[in-house]
């Protein structure tokens, strides 16, 4: 084979292998990316409902509950190694009303993998609680906002071998019945 030939080859090889590359995203960037939620894929966390804790002048406390499939773990809501996906809940904002924090409560389940040794992951029940501000005074003691607050719950569930490609839970709180 002659010279020029070879080089043909070389430069048509390192060109596919350069086409076929996957782009690297560094771990906080794939976790961005929109979670799957096809309805046929198992959601491994169950929404139970929501109820009011207590009413202020000025805002409200909600507690959302959930459970999670027996035989699963999801991350909690702050993780010590990037390459877990934590889990995140979100309310649909809203002109009427500001999110002053959320509370994750859960008892903490000690769980190893031969890689990163022990952590905390939350298993069976959960609840996360809103303190949420009205920013209109007139709104005090009332939750006149809309018939539905809407929020979604972002995890990543895990069995004892595997993890799972994260999952979106939607949730709705209807405020007319609370």
């Amino acid at each position: 084979m002659n010279y020029s030939v070879k080089n043909c080859i070389a430069v048509v090889l390192v060109l596919s292998i350069i086409g076929c590359g996957t782009e690297y995203k560094k771990p906080e960037e794939a976790q961005r990316q929109r979670p799957i939620t096809d309805s046929k894929l198992k959601q491994f966390v169950k929404y139970n409902g929501s109820s009011i804790v207590a009413r202020h002048d000025r805002g409200l406390e909600l507690k959302f509950s959930f459970t999670i499939d027996s035989g699963y773990h999801i991350q909690p809501d702050n993780v010590a190694d990037e390459n877990f996906i934590k889990t995140n809940f979100n309310l649909k904002s809203s002109p009427e009303f500001t999110v002053i924090s959320y509370v994750y409560e859960y008892e903490p389940k000690q769980w190893h993998l031969d890689h990163y040794g022990e952590f905390m992951v939350i298993s069976n029940d959960f609840s996360i609680q809103l303190n949420l501000a009205f920013t209109n005074n007139n709104n005090n003691n009332r939750f006149d906002l809309a018939p539905f607050l809407e929020g979604e719950l972002v995890y990543q569930a895990c069995d004892a071998t595997k993890c799972f490609f994260p999952r979106a839970l939607a949730v709705q709180w209807d405020t007319k019945t609370n």
